[in-house]
């Protein structure tokens, strides 16, 4: 059920990023991450929302605004598993547009 709910906050993110040409991809392994930090045994899901801000919407602002992601793109997102955190991978469009020539 809870990754139902991870499932959930993303397609969101990710209606909110088409508008912006962006698209996301979130490995498995950081989905689950994802459900573990945003579940509490006492609060349940309620969590949730913090977690996906903290952790998928507040990284990719900065790129989104300044950064490789202003004329779209693609973001990867996946989890480090030694220091057990996600990782970002940015790509501008003109890059993306660029390697899907050749």
């Amino acid at each position: 059920m809870i990754h139902q709910v991870v499932d959930k906050f993303i397609v969101e993110l990710q209606v909110q990023l088409d508008q912006k040409g962006v698209s996301l991809e979130v490995s498995q392994e950081a989905r689950n991450w994802l459900a573990e930090k945003g579940y509490d045994r006492a609060m349940g899901a309620r969590p949730m929302a913090r977690v996906i801000q903290d952790n998928l919407k507040k990284p990719l602002a900065n790129e989104l605004l300044f950064g490789s992601l202003v004329d779209g793109g693609q973001v990867t997102v996946a989890l480090d598993k030694e220091k057990n955190e996600l990782t970002y991978g940015f790509q501008s469009a003109q890059k993306h547009k660029a390697e899907a020539a050749h």
